[in-house]
């Protein structure tokens, strides 16, 4: 079946090979023959007409001296004399009465010699009449019909050979495209991890161009994902967004009107509105991180920042964090300059959201270490509570809620990670999670 499909292609290019072939032997045949016979002839001519200069610049009394055997046997040579005949190389035992007179010769005969079949010149010289004439050695009508049993010689020699030539070629043609065609057809089964491998016997130009579609499916296959990923990822930010935001506007609700209505549970007011105040502020902090977090997914600015630097000015700024938890902050800066190619705003992002996190998530008098130099930065606090996370999933945004309500690990929207995840992800940095025991350690690698 697949190679009937393929067979009209097939008998295309063949037909196609042979009549460019056949269509080129008779262009060339055509203009052999439109070029080769003028140029034969004006050649005779030209050469004629220095040989009968030559031998009537030599001649004195009896022109025939200077005759050649060969011109003696080819030209027909007549001297005319007071319009009488005196010499010719057609008939020199003419007497004077049988003579023709030079009027009548040149009526007669010498103007009406075809000039495609004759070559002919008159010269005049101390009072003698020369004219010489004499068959062309390529004629007109010889050439045309040499040309012509060339042509269909050519056209039939080339139809021979062009046919079994060009048979085999299209056949390879239509290999090459059938195994490009499977190719094709078997791209929307392979994965993202599958390695190319040229097709055997193919010619290095459909290699390349197999090479190269492949190398472009892959390509596509990956923005495709990245995509998917993508949006799935906003889908999620979205659900997240809206259950975050929607359970806290419906507790402070309740509570408001639980007030209003003057319920006994309610009787306390100024700590229920306390409470109302606590939410609407953790419902800012969300705002607010879900607007840094909207940012960093749209947001890329080309620039470097002095790593060591940044972590000094987000340090100063903790501190009073690091104090109130009175947590040890080991600080190892083993090279003095580390630059990202990441721009100094960025990157003061990336290194707060991972200081915030240790803080909040290490116990009270635990240690938070934090180790720089030209290879990797990585930081690492001890948890509050031994626990296990997915690494992929910890990133994700929103991945500390709890579907079933229950008591949360870590009780937080769990942007900030997800937030450091989209800028290392954007400016091409890779980082990695290692966890042991309660030690939870971030690690970015620079180089």
């Amino acid at each position: 079946m697949r190679d009937s499909k393929y067979k009209g292609l097939f008998l295309k290019t063949w037909m196609t090979n042979v009549i460019g072939l056949i269509g080129t032997i008779f262009v060339f045949t055509l203009i052999v023959y439109l070029v080769s016979v003028p140029v034969i002839n004006a050649i005779q001519e030209n050469v004629f007409q220095k040989s009968v200069a030559n031998f009537v610049d030599g001649a004195q009394k009896n022109p025939l001296h200077n005759l050649t055997l060969k011109q003696r046997v080819r030209w027909q040579v007549l001297v005319f004399q007071d319009n009488q005949l005196t010499y010719s190389t057609v008939d020199l035992s003419l007497s004077p009465q049988e003579n023709i007179s030079e009027k009548e010769y040149r009526r007669t005969y010498f103007n009406k010699l075809d000039s495609d079949d004759y070559l002919k010149a008159k010269y005049s010289k101390q009072g003698y009449n020369v004219y010489i004439s004499k068959l062309k050695d390529y004629r007109f009508s010889i050439a045309k019909h040499t040309v012509i049993l060339f042509a269909v010689a050519s056209l039939v020699i080339g139809v021979l050979v062009s046919i079994p030539i060009t048979f085999f070629y299209s056949r390879s043609l239509k290999k090459q495209f059938t195994k490009m065609n499977l190719l094709l057809s078997s791209l929307h089964t392979l994965n993202s991890g599958t390695k190319y491998k040229p097709s055997s016997n193919m010619q290095k130009e459909f290699v390349l161009l197999e090479e190269n579609i492949f190398n472009l499916h892959k390509e596509l296959q990956r923005r495709i994902d990245e995509e998917s990923k993508l949006q799935k990822d906003r889908l999620d930010f979205i659900k997240g967004t809206n259950h975050e935001l929607k359970t806290p506007i419906m507790s402070i609700r309740l509570v408001l009107e639980g007030i209003l209505a003057a319920y006994p549970e309610y009787k306390d007011k100024q700590f229920h509105l306390q409470q109302c105040i606590k939410r609407l502020d953790s419902m800012t902090q969300l705002v607010n991180e879900l607007m840094a977090a909207s940012k960093a997914t749209v947001e890329f600015n080309e620039g470097s920042a002095d790593l060591v630097k940044v972590i000094n000015d987000i340090i100063d700024i903790y501190e009073p964090s690091i104090t109130y938890k009175n947590i040890n902050l080991e600080l190892i800066i083993e090279n003095r300059e580390v630059f990202l190619s990441i721009p100094e705003r960025h990157t003061k992002k990336i290194i707060s959201n991972l200081m915030s996190n240790a803080i909040k998530y290490s116990r009270d008098e635990s240690t938070i270490l934090i180790r720089c130099n030209e290879s990797y930065f990585f930081i690492q606090n001890e948890m509050n509570k031994p626990a296990v996370f997915n690494n992929k999933d910890i990133v994700k945004p929103f991945y500390s809620r709890s579907d079933n309500n229950s008591e949360e690990v870590m009780p937080s929207h769990g942007l900030g990670l997800y937030v450091v995840d989209t800028l290392l992800t954007k400016y091409n940095y890779r980082y990695t999670i290692e966890q042991s025991g309660s030690l939870f350690t971030f690690k970015i690698e620079l180089h």
